[in-house]
Parts: structure tokens; C-alpha cells; sequence
């Protein structure tokens, strides 16, 4: 009996320790309705979460946080549908301590923003890691987490930050973050974004500085940043990209001013930018060709480092207005848009001062109603193949050369090579160089083009001035040098003293309109293209005979030399109808010379024409094929000829006679 007392104490004894332990609450799931505090019981499904409990923020609710709250693990968005199952969350003060883990997006939408206060995560924050795609606001306030890990979701940083503590995870209190390279980042709310650290390398899947309407800096001063889609610097915003070193490595595309209440720049200093296609100046509207919405205004200026394109840089897309300003540096691009398309406005200008701009194809106003700008200031642009300026109807593109060296394979000045009419291009050169290594062509398929020539050099292979081209040569110290075929069928003005250089080249002119070539009366050719070429020259004058009369309005020449920096060899042909071969067209046409100069060992093949001078200066020369006759003075002409031969005839009589 004894024995069975004391079991019966101790069992008594046992029950009083097990009563006086107090029963630890089981953890329990509760769900989230409605809008409104965290600390609502009347918002919960059962009960406020607690330390143990898995809370659920979804059916497209809202919990505000504004004072201490905890759980062990929280879903933001959890199942599969869009509406019912997202979830929000705002915290705005307070220390949300979530023990396990904070899952942003299982499967759902869903957003938490950070505006304030203290948020603590012992295991992991997850963002987007689950199936849906999620954001993550961060404004303010400060973040303990073991590790991070971002799937398809948006980070949106709107305060300074130092880019190597997120791409490092210090930011987040965290050594452990993955996947940045699937995370859209957004730089917004006026935060500053500086990235330092020659080691820190970020790899994220877009960039977006500057947006809902606020503004976002992103300064590059060291390291490596990649972006594997886009770049966008001012969508909905203004944003502000400065780049002093380092690499900045583009993916896909590049935006700078996205919109068009968007303001968007880049400052590229130093360092290495590549990117397949930029547009400065665009819209975002889902449909790329709703030209009825007006873009954003982008503009890019590089000082220096290098910027490579690998497809197409366009200034001034889809209504979007566009700059490049290239004070130093190399810009490398596989074909440039100055102007792209627009109907309300959008234009493209690029000024350049200095550095390299290289590409196979510019074009300067290209789409319907584009309006392009090239001032050339300083510097080398070389497009390797094409230079259009207007090139499809109803653009309008202008090249402004003062300085620098401008060349190109082609250069067409208003128009296209493909038979059809283009738009509208002006080409104003007053100082620098212009090398046209095969043709250059104004005003080409009824598409008007004018060359502005006042000073500096143009060289080029073939000359061809179209029938609505227009070619104005207004300083005579303007040097002009064509090598292989010089064609006027439009408009040419000169003034007097006005030289051309035809170093193997022929001359040819299909015009019937000697007012609309009356520079010719201004200029003086010369040819000097060595012994191996015979050089052709059109004759286009009526055939008057040798008298005053032919030299006006009558395609006549100022003067034209054989011989300069090497003999020349002309021979006079009649190709082209100008309006001067009689009533019947079997008359041949003539050429009026005020002024005929044969170098020595040059040769002039008249080749039975006519050729009239005023004064002849043979130095040597040849004359084959015929001899050019000399215009015979005007009568009054004569009247003061003859009394000057007189008094010398008498001057010479008086000294004989002394």
C-alpha cells in the first residue's frame, strides 16, 4: 500500500509541474481581407498573426503596417489567379519581424512597399522566386535579412543607395542574394544610384531610372553593369544616367526619354557603353507605329569612352524628340536615324564637335514628316556606304559642315536609290572636308537637294546635280575637286573667281536652261588629270559664230585651263541635247570661252566643234580636230581698240625716228 501512495504522490506532483507550465498556442494559417491595419483583427480570417503563424496577404487586399507586427512566414499573392489571389502590403513604420520567410508572388501579383521603419526576415526573402511576377518598393526605412532571392519581379529603389551593397546583398543586411539577373530594377523618387566599386558587377534584367512621373540617377564611376533586356532613363519620369567609367553592357535595347511627358539624359564621360539599338527621344505606346502619340526627349551627350551600337541609333522616334552631342570620344553605330518618323512634331538632331561617329548608313530625316539635323563642328564622321539626307518623301534632312572631316561612300542629297521620290535635303558646307569616295547626288528622282558650298574642300569621284538639285558655290576660296564625272541637269550658281578641279574627270551637262547653270559664266575648270585620260567636255551653246553675243546666256564658260598640278587632254563632245541644235536638231551645239589657257604638253581635242574664245593663252599646248576662233569685239568695242593701236604704232614711229 505504501508502495502505491508514493506513486500516487508523485503522480499528483507531476499533473501540479505539467499545470503550472502554460500551454504554447499551435500555429495556425490566416487570411487577409480587405484594406486596411495590420493589427485589424476584423481584416483576419482567424486571428492577428502571431510569431508561429503563416499569414496570407490576398483576394487583392491591402495591410498597412504602422506599428510592430510579427509572423513566421508571410505570402504576399499565393495561388493563380490575377485578381483574387494578389495582395499588398504598406509599411510605413514600425519593425515587421517575419521569423521564416517573406514571400513575395507565389503563383499571384503582388506588391510590398517599404516606406518606413524596420523590416526583419530570418530566413529569406523571396521576390518574384515563385511563379508570379512581384514588386518590391523600397522608399525608405531598413531591411535584416538572411539572403534574397529575386525571380520575375520589379525592385523599385527610391532612395541614395550604393550599387555594390545591392548587387553584394549588404543593402538587405543580407551576404546570401541571388537571381538580381531576373529582377527589373527601377531607380525612382529622386534616389541616387552611385556605383563606386571597381569589383562590384550588377547584372539585372532591366534598368529603369526615372519614372512615375518622379525623377532617378544612376552615376557609373566604376565597375561592370549589365543589363539583360532594356535600359530605360526617363519613362513616365525623368531620368538622369552618368557614366564616368566602367562597362555598361546593354542586352537588347537602350531608351532614353520613353514618352512624352519623359525627360531622359545620358553623360557619357569615360568607360565603355555597347548596346544592339538606342532610341533617344521615343514613344511607349504598345503599338511602336501609333505615330498619333507624341514621344519623350532623350538626350545623350558623350565627352569621351566609347559607345557602340550594334544595330541602330535613332534620334527623334515615333514622335519623340532626340539630341547626340559628341564632344569627344567614339561612337560606333550599323546605321544612324537622325529624324526617324513622326507627325507631331519629333525631330533629331546630332552636333558634333569632336571624337569619331562611324556608320555604314546615316541617315539624316527619314520617315514621312521626320525632320533631321548633322551639324558637324569638329571631329570625323565617316559613314562607310550611305549618307541620305530626306530620304523617303516628306522628311526633311539637313547636314551643316564647318568643321571636321565628313566622308562617305554616297551621298545623296534629297532622295533615294530606289526610284522613288524622297524628301527634302540640304547640305550647307562653310569650312572642313568632304570626301565622296564614289558619287554624290543632288536632288535624285525629283526629290530637291542644294548644296551650300562657301568654304573649306569637296572632293569626290562623281558629281551629279539632278534635275531638282540645286549647286551654290558662294566664296570663290571654296575648292571643289571631282575625279570622274562631273553632271549638271539641274541649277548652278557660282560666284566670280569660282574653280573647279577635274583631275580625270568628264563634264557633262543636260540642262536646256543656261539661267538656271549661269555659274558657269563665273567659273573657271581646270583640268589636270595626267596623260593616261582623254577628258570629255560637253558643248551646250547655240552656235552664234564668233561674236559677243554667244557669251551671254548661252552656257559659256568663264575660263577653262588644261593643265594645273598636270597636263590635261579635253575633247569637246555633243552628247546631250540643250536646246541648241536648230529647228531641226541637226545643227551642232558650241562652246563660248571668255578665257582659253593651253599648259604646255596639254592637248585640246575639238573634235570638229566650235570652240569661241576672247583671249588665248597657248603655253605649249595642242590643238587637234580644229582651232578655236576668236570672237570678234563689238563695234564700239573696236572704236576704242583702234585708237589705242594707233598711239602705239606712233609711240614705236617717234622712237625709230630719235
Amino acid at each position: 500500500m505504501k508502495r502505491y501512495k508514493f506513486l500516487a504522490t508523485v503522480l499528483s506532483f507531476a499533473i501540479l509541474a505539467l499545470a503550472a507550465v502554460p500551454l504554447q498556442a499551435s500555429a495556425l494559417d490566416t487570411y487577409w481581407y480587405g484594406t486596411g491595419s495590420w493589427s485589424d483583427p476584423s481584416h483576419w480570417s482567424v486571428r492577428v498573426p502571431t510569431p508561429e503563424d503563416t499569414a496570407y496577404i490576398t483576394n487583392g487586399g491591402t495591410a498597412q503596417i504602422t506599428t510592430d507586427s510579427n509572423a513566421y512566414t508571410v505570402y504576399v499573392g499565393h495561388g493563380y489567379f490575377i485578381d483574387t489571389d494578389s495582395g499588398y502590403v504598406n509599411q510605413y513604420d514600425g519593425t515587421s519581424t517575419i521569423s521564416s520567410t517573406l514571400c513575395l508572388g507565389y503563383y499571384a501579383s503582388s506588391t510590398y512597399t517599404l516606406i518606413g521603419g524596420q523590416l526583419n526576415v530570418g530566413g529569406e526573402i523571396r521576390v518574384g522566386a515563385d511563379g508570379g511576377y512581384s514588386y518590391f518598393t523600397w522608399l525608405g526605412g531598413n531591411i535584416n535579412a538572411h539572403s534574397m532571392a529575386f525571380g520575375g519581379c520589379k525592385l523599385s529603389m527610391g532612395f541614395n543607395f550604393d550599387v555594390a551593397g545591392l548587387a553584394n546583398g549588404s543593402l538587405f543586411g543580407s551576404n546570401n542574394i541571388s537571381s538580381l539577373s531576373s529582377m527589373d530594377l527601377y531607380v525612382r523618387n529622386g534616389a541616387i544610384a552611385t556605383h563606386d566599386n571597381t569589383a562590384a558587377s550588377l547584372t539585372v534584367n532591366s534598368l529603369s531610372v526615372g519614372s512615375a512621373n518622379e525623377t532617378g540617377t544612376y552615376i557609373l564611376n566604376n565597375g561592370i553593369l549589365s543589363t539583360k533586356y532594356a535600359e530605360t532613363i526617363g519613362r513616365n519620369g525623368f531620368g538622369s544616367f552618368t557614366q564616368n567609367g566602367g562597362t555598361n553592357t546593354v542586352s537588347v535595347v537602350m531608351y532614353l526619354g520613353y514618352d512624352s511627358a519623359s525627360t531622359g539624359t545620358y553623360s557619357l564621360n569615360g568607360g565603355q557603353l555597347s548596346t544592339v539599338a538606342a532610341y533617344i527621344g521615343a514613344n511607349d505606346s504598345p503599338n511602336a507605329f501609333d505615330f498619333s502619340i507624341p514621344g519623350g526627349t532623350g538626350t545623350f551627350t558623350q565627352s569621351g569612352g566609347t559607345n557602340t551600337i550594334s544595330s541602330n541609333l535613332y534620334l527623334g522616334a515615333n514622335n519623340g524628340h532626340g539630341t547626340y552631342n559628341l564632344n569627344d570620344g567614339q561612337l560606333s553605330a550599323a546605321s544612324e536615324y537622325v529624324g526617324w518618323i513622326k507627325l507631331t512634331g519629333g525631330t533629331g538632331a546630332f552636333t558634333q564637335a569632336g571624337g569619331t561617329n562611324t556608320a555604314p548608313k546615316l541617315y539624316v530625316g527619314y520617315g514621312s514628316g521626320a525632320v533631321g539635323t548633322y551639324n558637324l563642328n569638329g571631329g570625323t564622321n565617316t559613314v562607310s556606304s550611305y549618307l541620305y539626307l530626306g530620304y523617303n518623301s516628306g522628311s526633311t534632312g539637313t547636314y551643316s559642315l564647318s568643321g571636321g572631316q565628313l566622308s562617305a561612300k554616297y551621298e545623296y542629297i534629297g532622295g533615294n536609290p530606289l526610284g522613288s521620290a524622297g524628301g527634302t535635303g540640304t547640305l550647307t558646307q562653310t569650312n572642313g572636308t568632304n570626301v565622296v569616295l564614289t558619287s554624290l547626288f543632288l536632288g535624285y528622282f525629283g526629290s530637291p537637294g542644294t548644296y551650300n558650298f562657301s568654304g573649306g574642300e569637296l572632293s569626290t569621284l562623281n558629281f551629279y546635280v539632278g534635275a531638282d538639285g540645286t549647286l551654290n558655290v558662294t566664296n570663290s576660296a571654296a575648292r571643289l575637286t571631282v575625279k570622274g564625272d562631273l553632271w549638271l541637269g539641274g541649277k548652278y550658281t557660282a560666284v566670280p573667281g569660282t574653280t573647279i578641279h577635274m583631275t580625270g574627270a568628264i563634264f557633262d551637262i543636260s540642262s536646256t536652261s543656261a539661267a538656271d547653270v549661269s555659274g558657269l559664266e563665273n567659273t573657271t575648270f581646270v583640268f589636270e588629270g595626267g596623260t593616261k585620260t582623254m577628258d570629255t567636255f560637253e558643248v551646250a551653246g547655240g552656235d552664234l559664230g564668233a561674236v559677243p553675243g554667244g557669251f551671254d546666256n548661252n552656257f559659256a564658260l568663264y575660263a577653262l585651263t588644261l593643265g594645273g598640278g598636270g597636263v590635261g587632254e579635253v575633247q569637246l563632245v555633243d552628247w546631250e541635247d540643250n536646246g541648241n541644235r536648230g529647228e531641226f536638231g541637226d545643227q551642232p551645239e558650241a562652246l563660248y570661252v571668255k578665257h582659253l589657257v593651253l599648259g604646255a604638253g596639254s592637248t585640246l581635242d575639238l573634235n570638229g566643234y566650235h570652240l569661241y574664245y576672247e583671249t588665248l593663252d597657248n603655253q605649249g599646248g595642242t590643238f587637234l580636230n580644229g582651232t578655236p576662233i576668236q570672237a570678234i569685239p563689238e563695234p564700239g568695242t573696236l572704236a576704242l581698240i583702234v585708237p589705242a593701236l594707233l598711239g602705239f604704232a606712233g609711240m614705236a614711229f617717234r622712237r625709230m625716228r630719235k
